[in-house]
């Protein structure tokens, strides 16, 4: 009885074996198989399902920056427009702990109000004070350390072109500011001013000088350059020195920190587009500037003070 239900035991064994093997078989064989094309037309009718190709794989491997995001250079550094100049500078202004100050003018409270309304009218905005301690005096001007150090070295290599830079003027008190102001309204009755009898006049010396806390020379980083024999032009835009300062998107003033302070083209400001005023913001902050740089406006620059 043994001997026969070994001999079914065994059968029973190869028959299990085999049934494993092709059911190994099989499965393998599925591996290593495409979908039948009804398959394959069904899958096609599935919104997700996409094809997986090299090109696909090769394209999500590596970082795809959006067209919008990706920053144009002008040389060596980001290009910006007028608007991006005026911007970055009252960025940079709010960064530097500078004390805003309500100046007189004329010490009647109605005349000055006046002339304050006037000259918001035209896009002026009170600007900040630099620490007279931190200040120092520089070839008959005043400025930053590092305000002039850069126009040395920017100087210094403009003149190895045969170009000659000068600095007229940089930082201004308010009595500075005031005494400018009151020369240029010289012989008014300034009690009439509020009459609005000299609205024209007041415009007009607007167009080219800001009243006293209103100037972007009281911050010290301001600079008035003039070229060649001529201190202060007001055809400085047609000079050399301002061709080369200007070229490729004001590249050459990036450099050593500087950039337009009234541009063509952006926003009213105040006085009209004056091509020989620039401000210093230090080239790191350039260097670093994306449109991203003036939507924080409540974050320190990156590289800046």
């Amino acid at each position: 009885m043994f001997q026969g239900n070994k001999k079914y035991i065994v059968i029973f064994l190869v028959l299990l074996l085999w049934g494993a093997a092709l059911f190994v078989v099989e499965r393998f064989s599925l591996l290593h198989t495409f979908p039948q094309e009804e398959h394959q037309e069904e899958l096609a009718q599935d919104d997700n399902f996409e094809e997986v190709n090299v090109e696909k794989v090769e394209m999500f491997q590596e970082e795809v920056i959006p067209e919008e995001e990706k920053i144009p250079f002008c040389g060596l550094f980001p290009c910006m427009d007028a608007q991006d100049f005026v911007d970055l500078f009252n960025l940079f202004e709010r960064n530097a702990h500078l004390s805003f100050l309500r100046k007189y003018i004329f010490q009647d409270e109605l005349v000055d109000n006046y002339l304050r309304n006037l000259a918001e009218s035209r896009g002026y905005q009170q600007r900040g004070f630099a620490d007279p301690k931190k200040i120092i005096h520089f070839e008959n001007v005043e400025t930053y350390p590092e305000v002039r150090d850069a126009y040395v070295r920017m100087r210094n290599e403009m003149m190895k072109e045969g170009i000659r830079l000068h600095f007229v003027s940089g930082y201004r008190s308010s009595t500075h500011q005031r005494t400018l102001i009151k020369n240029k309204l010289m012989g008014i009755q300034t009690e009439l001013i509020p009459s609005g009898i000299y609205d024209d006049l007041i415009d007009k010396m607007l167009k080219v000088s800001a009243l006293p806390g209103y100037s972007k020379h009281h911050t010290g980083y301001a600079v008035d350059f003039g070229c060649g024999d001529d201190y202060l032009v007001y055809s400085f835009a047609s000079t050399n020195c301002y061709e080369w300062l200007s070229a490729e998107n004001f590249e050459n003033a990036k450099r050593f920190g500087f950039i337009p302070s009234y541009p063509e083209g952006g926003r009213p400001q105040g006085p009209d587009p004056e091509p020989w005023e620039f401000v210093w913001v230090s080239p790191d902050i350039l260097k670093n500037f994306s449109p991203k740089t003036l939507e924080n406006t409540e974050e320190p620059l990156e590289n800046g003070l």
